[in-house]
C-alpha cells in the first residue's frame, strides 16, 4: 500500500519538531527539509537553494507542510499553488 508523501518545511530542528516528524512518519513518508534562516545575510542563497530543492521533490509529495509562516514559506506555498498541493 502507498502511503501519501508530506514534504516538511521548518526552520529549525526543536523538540516540537521532532516530535511531529516521528508522529507524521507513522502516517506518512515524510520528507523533511530544514534550512537555518538565522542570518538575513544568506537570505537570497537559502531561497535559491530552496528553490531548487522544492523543484526536484514538489513533485513527488502529496502536501506541504510549513511549521510556522515567515518569508521562508514564502516559495513552497507558491510552489503548493503552481502544482496543486495543499499547503
Amino acid at each position: 500500500m502507498r502511503k501519501d508523501v508530506v514534504l516538511y518545511i521548518s526552520q529549525s530542528d526543536s523538540e516540537f519538531v521532532k516530535k511531529d516528524i516521528v508522529f507524521l512518519n507513522n502516517h506518512f513518508k515524510v520528507i523533511h527539509y530544514l534550512q537555518d534562516w538565522g542570518n538575513k545575510k544568506n537570505v537570497i542563497y537559502l531561497f535559491l537553494k530552496q528553490l531548487v530543492f522544492l523543484a526536484k521533490t514538489v513533485r513527488k509529495s502529496d502536501c506541504i507542510f510549513i511549521m510556522f509562516g515567515g518569508y521562508w514559506s514564502f516559495i513552497p506555498s507558491l510552489f503548493g499553488e503552481i502544482f496543486n498541493k495543499p499547503v
